[in-house]
């Protein structure tokens, strides 16, 4: 399974800092979470772990309504990750219930990285189990 701390956007590549790429990567591989405050997060991110794959069992695709929902648990996890300091890596402030971070960017890296990553591990699953999605080329990589 590659890891990987950028994502493109629009033809850039937008890169998240050392700390940031290991914290995130850390707090949602690992059962690490709950000491970031996310213990509720754990299980959110499971149960839209299990209606992905089940989605994809199915062929429908993973949508933008998907990513939309990861974004508040994305959200949650970047304003609970603090350098060894205990200074936040995503500034942010409140505007009404919602945080809006000085880089968004950031914070669309985590998520799409998040999803890249699902995407590949309910493949690596799939494939050991015997079960593939089709002629898309997720799967020739699984048979690959």
């Amino acid at each position: 399974m590659k890891k990987s701390s950028t994502v493109k956007k629009s033809g850039a590549v937008k890169k998240l800092n050392t700390a940031q790429s290991l914290l995130a990567n850390i707090a949602l591989k690992t059962k690490l979470l709950p000491m970031f405050g996310g213990e509720f997060l754990v299980k959110q991110w499971k149960a839209s772990e299990q209606v992905k794959y089940i989605n994809l069992l199915q062929g429908v695709g993973a949508g933008a309504c998907e990513i939309e929902q990861l974004l508040p648990q994305v959200q949650i996890l970047a304003m609970s990750l603090v350098d060894d300091k205990g200074a936040p890596l995503f500034d942010f402030k409140w505007e009404g219930n919602n945080p809006v971070f000085s880089d968004a960017d950031a914070i669309d890296t985590i998520l799409e990285n998040r999803v890249q990553e699902a995407s590949e591990v309910f493949v690596e699953i799939s494939a050991f189990n015997g079960v593939f999605f089709g002629d898309d080329k997720e799967e020739i990589a699984a048979k690959n």
